[in-house]
């Protein structure tokens, strides 16, 4: 008869050995080899490529350059390089601006005003594409009238207020281009 002893021992090795060759069958040998893994890709994917070039081509279908998706053109256009943008900001030249993003395709002014008034005007201008088309922009103004305590109300300004601002920004545009159009000439 075998001992309790003995009889542990061989319970005990058998369970080992069946252990062992369930790691056998295992893909992966190293159980924490597959986290780190993800780890490291989740990591990789938060770093931007320092390389502005390939992360360009990567980000190929933004709002200011839908030509490049038609004729797979790698050359992006800048904010410097449309005149519909520079017009905009030339016409606010002067006036403070809250928030100016030319990837998100918006332009919007502080509240403001002439120096003692008590009304002050916001303007909000929306980049609906980069061509010179009456349909390339959307423009919204909005005026505030403050009262001595403070108790302040706003009203959208008349469309006729946003057309003066967008035929504005569209004189300005049309130069622009018209410049740059003889500046490519003589180079």
């Amino acid at each position: 008869m075998i001992s309790p002893k003995k009889l542990k021992f061989l319970l005990l090795v058998t369970i080992l050995i069946n252990l062992q060759a369930c790691a056998y069958f295992k893909k992966d040998s190293d159980p924490g080899a597959e986290k780190d893994n993800e780890v490291k890709k989740l990591i990789k994917k938060k770093r931007p490529n320092p390389d502005l070039k390939q992360r360009a081509e990567k980000n190929e279908g933004t709002l200011f350059n839908t030509n490049r998706l038609k004729n797979n053109n790698t050359n992006f256009e800048f904010s410097t390089s449309n005149p519909l943008w520079r017009a905009t900001l030339n016409s606010f030249e002067g006036i403070p601006l809250q928030t100016v993003s030319y990837s998100g395709g918006v332009i919007v002014t502080d509240w403001w005003s002439k120096k003692g008034s008590s009304e002050s005007i916001k303007i909000q201008v929306s980049f609906q594409s980069n061509e010179l088309r009456a349909s390339s922009l959307k423009i919204s103004s909005f005026k505030k009238k403050c009262d001595k305590i403070m108790n302040c109300k706003i009203a959208n300004l008349p469309q006729n207020f946003n057309e003066e601002i967008k035929n504005n920004i569209f004189d300005q545009a049309k130069r622009l281009k018209i410049e740059d159009e003889e500046r490519k000439i003589k180079n």
